[in-house]
């Protein structure tokens, strides 16, 4: 399960770094720092319509609506830490005077 958070991890950071060189490239381009919405990754895949459709109305709606607002390289990057600490497991002490004493 852990290798899995940690590839889902890296697939987050690895869509972070893409969204954020075709940002970078656009800002070169244009001399106006764009920013591609998460909204509009999300579209691109087709996947806006499903999540909409899924999550229907009221509150969530709302704040669906507002992540789709936010800048995508910014939410993948968020993602990608929040998805690697739940696969993080602290490391064994390796010095005897750091092991427990049982």
């Amino acid at each position: 399960m852990r290798l899995l958070l940690r590839l889902a991890s890296l697939l987050a950071l690895l869509a972070a770094i893409i969204v954020g060189g075709v940002d970078a490239i656009r800002y070169v381009a244009s001399d106006v720092p764009e920013w591609t919405a998460f909204g509009a990754v999300l579209a691109f895949f087709g996947l806006d319509q499903p999540l909409v459709a899924w999550v229907g109305d009221g509150f969530a709606a709302n704040t669906l609506q507002a992540l789709f607002a936010l800048p995508g390289e910014a939410l993948f990057l968020c993602v990608s830490l929040v998805i690697w600490l739940g696969a993080y497991r602290r490391p064994k002490p390796r010095h005897a005077l750091l092991a427990p004493q049982s």
